[in-house]
């Protein structure tokens, strides 16, 4: 039986910050593991799942607004509205 192994370097704890989100609050995370000479890698939550959900199915993909509120109404995506 052939065995594969594979190794995972540890992460110095340099490599991790706490950073917010308004949905979860803080949370640790992984900071870059790039950063420019003379800067401080900073640690940034994106934006909220759905935030921009209406603008890309809209204005990138070309649905009408009938379109999409068929979507959300049938489940298919979610909108910033219905999180809790």
């Amino acid at each position: 039986m052939l065995k594969i192994c594979l190794t995972i370097p540890s992460l110095p704890i340099e490599s991790f910050s706490k950073a917010e989100a308004r949905e979860i609050g803080i949370y640790t995370c992984e900071l870059p593991s790039m950063h420019f000479q003379g800067s401080s890698p900073t640690a940034a939550s994106g934006p909220p799942i759905g935030r921009t959900t209406e603008y890309v199915y809209r204005d990138l993909l070309g649905y009408t607004d009938e379109e999409i509120a068929e979507f959300i109404m049938q489940g298919v995506i979610t909108t910033e509205e219905d999180l809790p």
